[in-house]
């Protein structure tokens, strides 16, 4: 026998937002926020959506009930309209959905939240954030889980979230915090309105991002805004994360992901695409001088910019000058393929870069002024075109004590890999190794540069600090390399030969070789292969225990 269902209405509101419906657990009564006094019968899900949006009507469902509770067709069909009953178990405090063109804040039961809903995105997500972020509740007041599910959520302002524990909780906080999650990249936020961007963080809010998509048009700023305007802090955010964040915009002027002022965060898996401008800034904008920022890690970043100068998929800069640096970053993955710079560095001190693999812009990586201290531990580098892989500028000489070590270089023969024009006693080095063998490496007016390039191409700039090292060969011939220093023979039985190779490639290198053996003599000889002091292939050695030493000037070899 079908039962019938009646449903009554009444009028619930929240302030300027209407409340949702709610279910009340182990009854068939349902509220919804509707008024009127007729009385109809439904069937489908799609006849509750679409009555349920109308408002003025009482509604009756029919349907086989064996159990006492409510039939389960026509719990589904009104689930379009009221929250879901799963909502007894949620996790989230608020669950976003999009139903037709209503989006929907649904507290979690028992949460004594209260629910909205409207036809703007911004207007209802923002009333959640606003509601688990008050302020003056005291310890563990405050904060929560919002999850929004798949759907495309388009907005009419930007999305704030204000750090709700002002200025005392530095060192010993957060005592809260606020989590945003979604279904992935199937939960997309856009923001098209001019001027605005997608969500702002400020007020040293701490935040964990996660699962979703932010989109912003040409007109709008960027996607993602660490802002420095607090009441109560200048920083931005502190102990937060984000992690599988997509961020997608165009703009010229505002990069997709903009991070000023944070301190102690981790990210996860991020990806910042701008096709008009920068794909992500990192950068100290502190007021307070000498104050550092940064302290904070990063897995997996993958960016693309504007392949126009002066864009970056990366930058890590001050806007202070060189009184408050971008400080002690980790990146354990950082990738790009578009940009004018691959990774543009300024103001930045100390940063590791684990792996890198930069494919395609004009300049691969770029260090600016006060950039110091930075390490890179291994990766892959190709410049595009006629285009340096490694380019470091004079700066007034600020520019000191980068270290790149296990990294390969791609350019194109004729084209300068390293450009280093810093001047300064804490040098930068370079343990690296080029795809062409005759690409040009500039390294001025540097006395002291560590230098190891595996292919070497022609060096030019004056002298460079060499290893005393001991190559021994056991009655072997041998070419020399850049880090040669001592060349000694264990033992010898027959005439062995030195190849010098180019003496451009040493310029200001000494080198020397030694008959350790004894076994030298008039016809069981040490010789070179090249020309040096005029003498093409001369004997070095031709004596026991002998001794040669040489070096080269930059564009011929000398005895000593």
């Amino acid at each position: 026998m079908k039962r019938i269902l009646i449903i009554a209405f009444t009028l619930l509101s929240l302030s300027s937002y209407a409340q949702l419906p709610s279910v009340k657990p182990g009854s068939t009564e349902f509220r919804f926020p509707n008024t009127g006094n007729t009385v109809d019968t439904f069937a489908t899900k799609a006849d509750v959506r679409a009555a349920g949006g109308t408002g003025a009507t009482l509604y009756s469902g029919t349907g086989s009930n064996t159990d006492g509770a409510i039939n389960q067709a026509a719990n589904t069909a009104l689930l379009g309209a009221k929250p879901d009953t799963s909502s007894i178990t949620q996790t989230a405090d608020y669950v976003i959905e999009k139903v037709g063109s209503t989006i929907y804040a649904r507290p979690g039961y028992k949460s004594g939240l209260p629910a909205y809903s409207g036809s703007d995105a911004y207007t209802v997500i923002q009333a959640a954030i606003d509601r688990l972020t008050q302020t003056g509740g005291g310890i563990g007041s405050a904060g929560g889980r919002i999850h929004i599910k798949r759907g495309v959520y388009s907005l009419s302002n930007e999305l704030h979230i204000v750090g709700w524990e002002g200025a005392g909780y530095a060192g010993d906080g957060p005592y809260s915090q606020l989590i945003i999650d979604g279904d992935g990249f199937s939960t997309q936020i856009g923001q098209s309105t001019s001027g605005k961007n997608g969500l702002v963080i400020s007020n040293a809010a701490s935040v964990v991002l996660k699962n979703f998509k932010i989109t912003t048009s040409g007109s709008a700023r960027s996607c993602i805004l660490a802002d420095t305007t607090g009441t109560d802090q200048e920083a931005s955010m502190y102990r937060s994360s984000f992690d599988n964040i997509w961020c997608f915009n165009n703009s010229a002027t505002y990069p997709a992901i903009y991070l000023r002022d944070f301190i102690l965060c981790n990210f996860g898996w991020i990806e910042a695409t701008n096709v008009g401008g920068d794909g992500m800034i990192l950068e100290n904008a502190s007021n307070t001088h000498n104050l550092l920022y940064g302290n904070s890690t990063f897995a997996f970043v993958h960016t693309k910019a504007s392949t126009t100068y002066p864009f970056a998929g990366l930058k890590i800069q001050t806007a202070q000058g060189t009184t408050a640096n971008m400080n002690l970053l980790t990146f354990q993955n950082y990738e790009t393929t578009s940009g004018y710079y691959g990774l543009y560095m300024k103001g930045a001190t100390n940063c590791s870069f684990n792996f890198v693999d930069i494919e395609s812009p004009h300049v691969c990586i770029f260090l600016d002024t006060s950039a110091s201290y930075n390490n890179f531990n291994s990766g892959y580098l190709l410049a595009n075109g006629t285009d340096t892989a490694i380019s470091i500028a004079y700066a007034g000489g600020s520019v000191s004590g980068n270290n790149f070590k296990g990294i390969f270089l791609q350019v194109a023969s004729t084209v300068t890999s390293i450009s280093d024009l810093s001047n300064y006693n804490r040098p930068n080095s370079f343990d690296i190794t080029q795809g062409s063998s005759s690409s040009p490496i500039n390294i001025a007016n540097k006395l002291n540069t560590p230098l190891r390039v595996k292919g070497l191409g022609t060096i030019t700039g004056t002298e460079y600090l060499q290893r005393k090292t001991r190559k021994v060969l056991s009655d072997a011939t041998y070419t020399i390399g850049y880090d040669d220093y001592l060349i000694s023979y264990s033992s010898l039985t027959a005439t062995r030969a030195v190849t010098l190779g180019n003496a451009n490639k040493y310029g200001g290198q000494h080198f020397v070789i030694k008959d350790e053996s004894g076994n030298a003599s008039s016809t069981i000889k040490i010789s070179l292969i090249g020309t040096v002091q005029g003498v093409t292939n001369p004997d070095a050695i031709t004596t026991p225990y002998g001794v040669y030493k040489f070096y080269s000037n930059g564009t011929s070899w000398f005895t000593e």
